[in-house]
């Protein structure tokens, strides 16, 4: 598959500003498969590209919400804040030209009534640690009635960080979506994880 493929020109404007002409392996294995809808699990290095294997083909699907609050519609679960704000830089670049889709960070770090204000308006695209989106959900603040795809990424990670069970929890509220789970390793751990939650892994 090449950039040339995606019907989404904003975003193809976009990646093109990015100096992104091609895909990375990573990228030409998973897309495809995402935008058919399978469920997915990467096992691909940091530094190959594995953020916008997820992100080009999510957001080649995203469609703008007709109303005042936007309902997530992809989450996405990284295990530390560092990550989450880096995840959001990224697909923020990937919507630069693209209006009326909005991204919102949860993560420990910030006050969580200043969070919870902030957040009024909703967003399409949430990108969280699990136990600030745990700790949102127990408020009624994060929806997941709307939620097409959720994403784990360094799935690894969040087994050595002892997260695996907010993971679980939070995707015990998004079951019968699209599952993605991304790692640099897949130990025993995460490949039960990915079993109990995808049921079309590719």
């Amino acid at each position: 598959m090449k950039i040339a493929d995606l019907q989404n020109e904003t975003l193809k404007r976009a990646l093109t500003e990015m100096g992104i002409f091609s895909f990375s392996d990573v990228q030409e294995r998973c897309i495809p498969l995402i935008l058919a809808g399978h469920d997915v699990i990467i096992q691909s290095p940091t530094g190959s590209g594995k953020t916008l294997s997820y992100l080009i083909p999510l957001l080649e699907k995203i469609r703008v919400q007709d109303r005042k609050k936007h309902d997530p519609v992809i989450i996405v679960l990284v295990p530390t804040r560092e990550l989450a704000l880096q995840t959001a830089s990224v697909c923020r670049q990937c919507l630069q030209y693209t209006e009326g889709i909005r991204t919102a960070v949860l993560t420990g770090g910030t006050s969580m009534n200043d969070q919870v204000r902030s957040f009024r308006r909703g967003a399409d695209i949430v990108i969280a640690t699990p136990a600030r989106a745990l700790d949102h959900l127990r408020r009624h603040t994060l929806k997941t009635g709307q939620c097409a795809a959720a994403v784990i990424d360094e799935a690894d990670r969040m087994a050595e960080m002892g997260f695996l069970e907010d993971v679980r929890h939070v995707l015990e509220q998004i079951r019968g979506r699209q599952y993605l789970f991304l790692s640099a390793t897949i130990d025993a751990n995460v490949r039960a994880l990915a079993d109990e939650f995808g049921t079309d892994l590719k």
